[in-house]
């Protein structure tokens, strides 16, 4: 009987290890944006933001890949109960609900070069309109018990003006 207990311990465990082996890659690509209008690359190249869903673990992966990189410079994950996404040339917006609100996160460009994701709690939907100076405001209806929505600018950026040197 004593060694009956091994046996059972012993299936157990490689059993536990199994699912952490077989799981797949975030790989599906669900979306592609590029965020510049006249890159000359191959799209591989391209400053971009690449929406990448994970069926095993119920996650969007959002990727921003600075023009002429391999590898993202931006790898976010958000739960993909997504909402809303929006994309204007260098920003990406994305509203995902969860209990009683919802997340919206900006992800943006600069100059070509990623920048620090911008995060807000939400009530409701976020709405979108460009200013007169040509900036992309979003702004974020913010749950209760702050004051006034959250007003998020970002600069258009059409195309990428290439840096001297470079």
């Amino acid at each position: 009987m004593h060694m009956m207990g091994r046996l059972i311990l012993i299936a157990s465990f490689s059993v536990a290890l199994v699912p952490a082996q077989v799981l797949p890659p975030c790989a599906e690509q669900v979306s592609r944006f590029p965020a510049y209008s006249n890159q000359e690359v191959a799209p591989q190249f391209e400053a971009r933001f690449e929406l990448r869903r994970c069926p095993w673990s119920n996650l969007i992966r959002v990727l921003q890949f600075e023009r002429g990189a391999k590898r993202p410079a931006v790898d976010f994950q958000i739960p993909d109960s997504t909402r809303a996404t929006y994309h204007s040339f260098n920003v990406l917006v994305t509203q995902t609900v969860g209990g009683s609100g919802s997340a919206v996160r900006m992800f943006w460009f600069k100059r070509g070069k990623a920048q620090e994701i911008v995060e807000e709690d939400a009530q409701s939907n976020f709405q979108i309109r460009v200013n007169d100076k040509g900036e992309l405001v979003v702004e974020v209806p913010v749950r209760r018990g702050r004051t006034g929505p959250g007003i998020f600018r970002f600069p258009i950026e059409v195309v990428l003006h290439e840096q001297p040197g470079r």
